[in-house]
């Protein structure tokens, strides 16, 4: 099982996706900038865990898939947690 956490910064427009495996390693580290909003498309998340000058952290129990329109960053599940 893969856990994904989005970190967004809203001051800086910049998103940040790290994806840890079960064993709770680094697997990947992928940053977005100019992103204004995000979009949980069919997403289980914990809404939001953690909110804390302006950076709000979104953790999902899949890995994620995501895409970018215009300012808008759109996230969805790839594999379902198991």
């Amino acid at each position: 099982m893969t856990t994904t956490l989005i970190f967004h910064m809203r001051d800086r427009s910049v998103v940040k996706k790290v994806v840890y495996d079960s064993s709770g390693r680094k697997v990947s580290e992928e940053i977005y900038r100019g992103v204004k909003s995000i979009v949980l498309d069919n997403v289980k998340a914990r809404l939001p865990t953690g909110m804390y000058n302006d950076v709000t952290l979104y953790v999902l129990d899949c890995d994620a898939k995501i895409s970018i329109e215009g300012a808008i960053l759109i996230i969805r599940c790839t594999a379902p947690a198991q």
